[in-house]
């Protein structure tokens, strides 16, 4: 007889499996119930961990996936039905699993969160972001579910599918609870330093590392979770019945084919977005922490109270008390302070933030900035406070913008606060030539002359700055002056204490009597060296007047300004007659709305501030004319 021994011994072996193993396994499967966790019990962890996880019946499944396999060579089509579907007696067994694993999970969330200090433990790589200890071992009880799926390779493609959207929607979920649970723990611990941390700021640059690191945990679970589907085969085509010998046909629809990722979402189970959507929240944690530690900071450099007294008085911070517990700090240490943590917390977000996220953060902190600045400078205008003030607050905020802001260039340009710190911080002279400057610019932008226009001459010699006033024409005269136009050109060097003291004498031509364009032909010598032709922003101001009450009293017809820099300049006093005339259009401010002019209007304390004022009113015809000669 031609007996096949092995084939036969293996028949019978599967048969007193089936007859032994499988009531039983079906029983204990069977048996389970579903476990379900509320929050109120994550304190009973002890209970949690007792749990079984039904070791031995994966270890049995496991036995005899791999018996089926030594087997099927010699027995081939003769398997025993009920063992070629072992698989379905474990079915309750699979989901008891996924039950008791989910609560294992949050379990050990819960205990590594507490152990975890936020401290980084994974190295920082181009595809890698840096960790802690808690992400740490959540990234290993992702890779312990992509072992046990592999090793179980469950033969039913559809209830694999169900199984797997179990899977990775219950790890899904206890990332969201680990990641709320760091936010919270951060926020528990905002405010006190690390150990390994001391100094200014240490607490909260400690918070501010804190934050990042809970940023990087969560995103380096967001990218494992995103690939999770497809390392667990969930993209693969839904199979579809075929015969009935259980063979599957692949769909062939000519539809794109989603991603997993896309495929989960659309199934409405996978709570990646929630995750995402934290992530978010943490972005704007991080950005309110950098935004109100950067502006309590600065509110103390400004010296601002809520109540508008004395800097020292007893009145409480726009800060809202952010150094009540202490000894108000000097202006110095407050810059000091400001300027360490603008370096360290600058230092930090371009490390530890994508470019997306640090544009987010510093859009936010420029928004609080700009309101808060302004803010400042409205109440040390109200107070009338010391340029050294705004000095102070000047660096600072250059200090910001220098190590802030690299995604915000085209915005921090638009913005005027940098030009009002910078205004506010000059002194009285200064103000009053960039406000001169500012004439130049609106003189530059005339179309047609208001007030007429002057012609003239002038170059640079050896023997110093030539000057010959030509002619004026088609002056217009105020229209409150009811006399002939006897006019008359005065001549100025702007800033006046920077040509030298004792000071270029102020040149005046003759006056000419009633005419409307005159002729004065007369010339001038200003003793101005080579240093001094060269200063920057230097101006010759030519102002045209006329004279009445014997003149005791001026009134200003227009004023021209020519750049230093830009007047020419000949070897030899013979090569003066190729210079050109020039003329140039005469008028006269018509607002005081400038930031010089409003720095000036507080420094009612300043003589030099006053009188200047006073002059450009009266240029503008809105204060009247003294018998004081001061000029412009």
């Amino acid at each position: 007889m031609d007996i096949d021994y092995s084939r036969e011994i293996c028949i019978q072996h599967e048969a007193r499996i089936v007859s032994h193993l499988r009531p039983i396994v079906q029983t204990i499967c069977n048996g389970f119930k579903k476990i379900t966790l509320r929050m109120e019990q994550l304190e009973r962890r002890a209970e949690m961990e007792s749990l079984d996880m039904s070791s031995t019946l994966f270890e049995l499944f496991l036995i005899l996936k791999l018996f089926l396999q030594q087997t099927d060579t010699v027995v081939q089509c003769a398997h025993n039905p009920y063992i070629v579907e072992f698989h379905q007696w474990f079915r309750g067994g699979i989901v008891y699993y996924l039950d008791v694993f989910a609560i294992k999970t949050i379990s050990r969330v819960v205990t590594v969160l507490e152990e975890d200090d936020l401290r980084t433990v994974g190295k920082a790589s181009n595809d890698r972001p840096k960790y802690s200890s808690s992400t740490g071992e959540i990234l290993e009880i992702i890779s312990q579910i992509k072992i046990f799926w592999d090793q179980l390779a469950w033969p039913d493609k559809d209830e694999m599918k169900k199984f797997l959207k179990r899977s990775i929607g219950d790890i899904c979920s206890c990332c969201i609870f680990y990641a709320d649970r760091l936010l919270s723990k951060v926020k528990a611990l905002e405010g006190s330093p690390t150990s390994s941390t001391g100094g200014l700021n240490a607490a909260q640059l400690a918070t501010l590392e804190r934050s990042l690191m809970v940023l990087s945990n969560v995103s380096i679970l967001i990218e494992s979770l995103a690939r999770l589907p497809q390392e667990l085969g969930y993209s693969q085509t839904r199979a579809s019945g075929g015969g009935g010998n259980g063979e599957t046909v692949t769909d062939s629809s000519e539809k794109p084919r989603k991603t997993s990722l896309e495929q989960l979402m659309a199934d409405e189970m996978l709570p990646i977005d929630g995750l995402s959507s934290w992530r978010q929240k943490c972005v704007r944690y991080i950005a309110e922490h950098v935004t109100q530690t950067t502006r309590n900071l600065v509110v103390a450099c400004g010296e601002v109270s809520m109540n508008g007294g004395s800097p020292n008085g007893t009145g409480t911070t726009i800060a809202g008390g952010f150094f009540s517990s202490k000894s108000q700090p000097s202006p110095v240490e407050n810059v000091e302070r400001l300027r360490h943590w603008i370096v360290q917390s600058a230092t930090l977000l371009r490390e530890g933030l994508t470019e997306v996220d640090l544009h987010a953060v510093e859009q936010d902190l420029w928004t609080a900035l700009e309101t808060t600045m302004d803010e400042i400078i409205k109440k040390l205008l109200e107070k009338k406070d010391s340029l050294a003030t705004f000095q102070r607050l000047r660096n600072c905020y250059e200090q910001i913008t220098q190590h802030y802001f690299r995604t915000l260039s085209e915005t921090i340009a638009c913005s005027t606060i940098g030009e009002r710190l910078e205004t506010f911080s000059c002194t009285t002279s200064e103000l009053i030539h960039r406000y001169y400057l500012e004439r130049v610019r609106q003189q530059e932008q005339l179309e047609e002359p208001e007030n007429g226009q002057l012609t003239v001459r002038c170059w640079f010699q050896p023997d110093g700055l030539q000057i010959k006033v030509l002619r004026a024409e088609q002056l217009r005269l105020p229209k409150d002056y009811k006399h002939s136009c006897d006019s008359y050109v005065k001549i100025n060097v702007l800033p006046p204490d920077q040509f030298g003291s004792p000071a270029l004498p102020e040149l005046k031509t003759k006056t000419k009597s009633k005419n409307f364009s005159p002729i004065y032909n007369e010339s001038f010598t200003l003793k101005i060296n080579p240093v001094q032709h060269s200063l920057k922003d230097a101006l010759l101001m030519l102002n045209v007047k006329v004279s009445e009450l014997l003149g005791l009293s001026q009134k200003h017809i227009g004023e021209c300004f020519l750049r230093l820099e830009a007047i020419p300049v000949v070897r030899d006093a013979s090569e003066a007659h190729e210079i050109a005339p020039i003329t140039i259009p005469l008028s006269l401010p018509f607002t005081i709305a400038s930031y010089s002019v409003t720095a000036l209007e507080n420094r009612n304390h300043d003589k030099m501030a006053v009188q200047f004022l006073k002059k450009l009113k009266q240029k503008m015809g809105i204060a009247p004319y003294t018998m004081s000669t001061l000029s412009l």
